[in-house]
């Protein structure tokens, strides 16, 4: 029973966690991101909201010692990535539109590592709580991220590939462009496209075409279900909770 009762503890703080990284991934989203864009002389805002973010998800995701080092490596990555830049020496501009794509290619394969152990923990088998349904919404958010780091790959691929509807490409300033292609990604994902960031190039129009598709399906689909799922393990709580009260008060 004692034995239960601690796995049962633990796959909760495990849940639990889930919670916490949907606040500071929506802090580093919709909080940093902006700013580092308004404050482009600041662009320690955006690194230490990612380095945060990075730090919780190696400490919390996972216990699998492999797993954990691959996390540890790309906040390590994270961290230096700025340093890189600014030691590229005599050739600096060249070095650093080397290193970007390099920087853009770790936090894409970072946040793709992260979807996937939240995914596997907010769909694990066991009762549906809350915060698995938080993890679900966490899932879709880093969407969002990833096709965001995916538009930005592709700017630095093909420079005139997403435009603004008012006229010119998407900005050269790394912290302004990482703002806009955000808001262009989640604005494409929950299908708002306000029109104000257009995709031009074939390629990055079937990007935005297949980000618009899974935000329509993802929620009809996994996030509802998981709501059911939820209802359905309350109301059975409740009933078993009823049931043995009811024994409990037989003479």
């Amino acid at each position: 029973m004692k034995r239960d009762v601690l796995v049962w503890s633990s796959a909760y703080r495990g849940d639990a966690s889930l919670s916490v990284l949907l606040v500071v991934q929506s802090l580093v989203t919709f909080v940093a991101i902006p700013l580092g864009a308004s404050m482009t002389d600041s662009p320690w805002i955006l690194d230490l909201g990612s380095l945060l973010f990075a730090a919780v998800c190696a400490a919390t995701l996972t216990d699998r010692i492999g797993v954990r080092i691959v996390l540890i490596v790309a906040v390590a990555a994270f961290a230096f990535a700025p340093w890189l830049w600014a030691s590229s020496g005599a050739d600096g501009g060249r070095a650093a539109a080397a290193v970007h794509p390099v920087a853009a290619a770790v936090a894409f394969g970072f946040d793709l590592i992260v979807t996937v152990l939240v995914a596997r923990m907010a769909f694990s088998a066991g009762p549906v709580t809350v915060h698995r349904i938080v993890g679900a919404v966490l899932v879709y958010l880093n969407v969002a991220v990833l096709f965001a780091i995916v538009y930005d790959l592709m700017y630095l691929v093909v420079p005139g590939s997403l435009h603004y509807s008012s006229g010119g490409g998407v900005s050269p300033v790394l912290a302004v462009r990482l703002s806009d292609l955000s808001y262009f990604s989640l604005t494409t994902l929950t299908t708002a496209g306000f029109g104000d960031i257009v995709p031009v190039h074939p390629i990055a129009r079937s990007i935005a075409n297949l980000e618009s598709m899974l935000g329509q399906l993802y929620p009809a689909i996994v996030l509802s279900r998981l709501v059911s799922l939820n209802l359905v393990h309350s109301q059975s709580s409740n009933a078993t909770a009823r049931a043995t009260d009811g024994d409990a008060s037989d003479p």
